[in-house]
């Protein structure tokens, strides 16, 4: 009896499917197929750590869900978050609270896609200072450098104050 049972069993198996996918066919459907390239912090797809980022002083707080792998490790990437999930306290931790100044918290979005696509700011008088103290805090010294570098090319008598100000705010003592 249990070698009948295998026989059909097997037989069943071996019966072609009405959805058989041929190898030479390369005909598949997959709704994702070409849409998910690499990972972005503007998806939720295979997240791993989510970081709430609230404004220094004010109720709320804003949520993104980003990769430990992109956020940590390459050249863009964070050691702050790289030392986070590397502790005994971090490693296992998948959710990560940063309090920021709001011109920071504002410019936050900048500093990922900087760390994600490797792209550069366009940094204004209004966010250079904030992207150099998110360079600094979240130690990404490519963004740091970038946002040191605006700054000295740009300080000039109609951008002083502003780059002053903004410096002030965000409690950045290295610019003033």
């Amino acid at each position: 009896l249990a070698s009948a049972t295998w026989r059909q069993m097997s037989r069943k198996a071996s019966r072609p499917s009405a959805k058989r996918l041929r190898l030479d066919d390369g005909a598949w459907d997959d709704e994702t197929d070409g849409q998910l390239r690499k990972l972005d912090w503007r998806s939720p797809i295979f997240s791993d750590v989510s970081v709430h980022v609230s404004y220094e002083g004010q109720p709320g707080s804003k949520t993104y869900h980003l990769h430990k792998q992109v956020i940590s490790v390459g050249d863009n990437s964070s050691a702050y978050f790289r030392r986070l999930f590397t502790t005994s306290v971090g490693c296992s931790s998948t959710v990560s609270e940063l309090v920021l100044p709001p011109t920071c918290a504002i410019a936050f979005e900048d500093a990922l896609d900087f760390i994600y696509e490797d792209s550069k700011p366009t940094f204004t008088s209004m966010n250079a200072v904030a992207l150099m103290k998110l360079g600094s805090f979240l130690m990404v010294k490519p963004l740091y450098a970038a946002s040191a570098e605006w700054i000295e090319q740009n300080i000039m008598p109609d951008t002083a104050l502003v780059i002053c100000m903004q410096a002030h705010a965000v409690h950045f003592e290295k610019v003033r």
